[in-house]
């Protein structure tokens, strides 16, 4: 998921997809943990950085809207 994509998410859909990529993030690391072949090991760095662009985005869009009041 690049940048665009997740400026293009609308924010209701930010907590969603926070628990898609935890609950993704979760199993590619208990397949590396107990030893099991990963498809894609840099799948784990991926979703990783996809967890922080949205968490930032979500906390900018708070900021912002605070700022304003």
């Amino acid at each position: 998921m690049k940048k665009k994509e997740v400026m293009d998410i609308p924010a209701a859909e930010y907590e969603s997809k926070i628990v898609e990529f935890r609950k993704e993030l979760m199993k590619l690391q208990a397949q590396a943990a107990t030893g099991t072949a990963v498809k894609n090991p840099g799948l784990i760095k991926q979703t990783r950085k996809n967890i922080a662009r949205i968490l930032t985005k979500m906390n900018q869009r708070k900021s912002g809207s605070a700022n304003k009041a």
